[in-house]
């Protein structure tokens, strides 16, 4: 975990996301993308290789034609239930 206030993990999450756009059109190498994104230099090495897909999910295919697509929109970690069978569900 790396500590920073609100404001710091703002600016690097806008700053992640714009290299990650930029990683996705094929603007930046793997290596150039991991020093972008690591800005408190906690990476020893920023050399990369290519990773081989064992085999392509879903959103990978969406990824693949659209560059704008985020997975985490789509497919969040956690998703929120309501159970309307409990009692005064909220």
């Amino acid at each position: 975990m790396i500590p920073m206030d609100y404001g710091q993990y703002d600016a690097w999450s806008e700053n992640a996301r714009l290299a990650r756009m930029e990683y996705l059109k094929g603007k930046l190498a793997a290596e150039e993308f991991l020093q972008r994104i690591d800005t408190t230099h906690e990476l020893g090495s920023y050399e990369a290789d290519k990773a081989e897909l064992v085999e392509e999910m879903v959103w990978q295919r969406r990824g693949a034609g659209d560059f704008s697509f985020d997975p985490e929109t789509y497919y969040p970690e956690m998703i929120q239930v309501l159970d309307l069978g409990a009692a005064e569900p909220k």
